[in-house]
């Protein structure tokens, strides 16, 4: 069997009609009507919703007040690391030559890449013959230059009838950074000798990349 339990206004008008009606036998023995006997439970229950009604506004009123910031929690465990990411683009550029004869003074330039501004690894390859008639020996001086960077490099190399030492291969490599549009550019030149050389398969090459280490 289920236990009726009474709400706080059913006990509250409850207590007000004794109150009452103890009060009213006291005063006046005679007994009352129904009228008057309604009158009083009514006013009773007004008094006593009123009352539940202050009651639940200052409950709500005290709930709503925020209370001062409690003290900071653990640190919770480290996440799982992410995935690695997908490979960055990278803008590469190559310029090259062929059969290009070197003379002893000034030199010339090889191979020349203009490039917008930047960092970037450099790298420059070619194959050197001396090919000289008179079977002289020969010397090859290059530079790799541009920006910040700069490398260089010697083949001596012995006439035709030398060989194999009459011909060989050569490799320079920088890494520059060019704060403006500029160029990276290969000067080769003969140094000593009267020897005929000639350079092939120049190849000249530029990566761009975020940063030089």
């Amino acid at each position: 069997m289920k236990r009726l339990v009474p709400s706080r206004p059913m006990v509250v008008a409850m207590l007000a009609l004794c109150v009452g009606l103890s009060g009213s036998a006291l005063a006046q023995p005679v007994a009352h009507g129904a009228t008057s006997l309604a009158s009083k439970v009514k006013k009773s229950l007004r008094l006593a919703k009123a009352a539940d009604k202050r009651s639940r506004r200052a409950l709500a009123k005290a709930r709503a007040v925020t209370g001062p910031q409690g003290a900071p929690g653990p640190q919770g465990p480290q996440g799982i690391p992410g995935a690695p990411g997908a490979p960055g683009a990278a803008n590469g550029y190559v310029a090259s030559a062929d059969g290009v004869q070197t003379d002893a003074g000034p030199g010339a330039d090889i191979a020349t890449l203009n490039l917008p501004a930047g960092a970037y690894v450099v790298l420059s390859t070619m194959s050197v013959q001396n090919e000289s008639p008179s079977n002289t020996s020969s010397i090859t001086h290059c530079t790799l230059s541009g920006g910040s960077g700069t490398d260089d490099s010697k083949l001596g190399l012995l006439g035709p009838t030398g060989a194999p030492e009459d011909h060989g291969s050569m490799s320079l490599s920088t890494g520059t950074t060019l704060s403006s549009p500029g160029s990276v550019t290969l000067h080769c030149t003969g140094e000593g000798g009267t020897g005929l050389t000639y350079l092939q398969t120049v190849r000249l090459e530029a990566v761009q990349v975020s940063t030089l280490g």
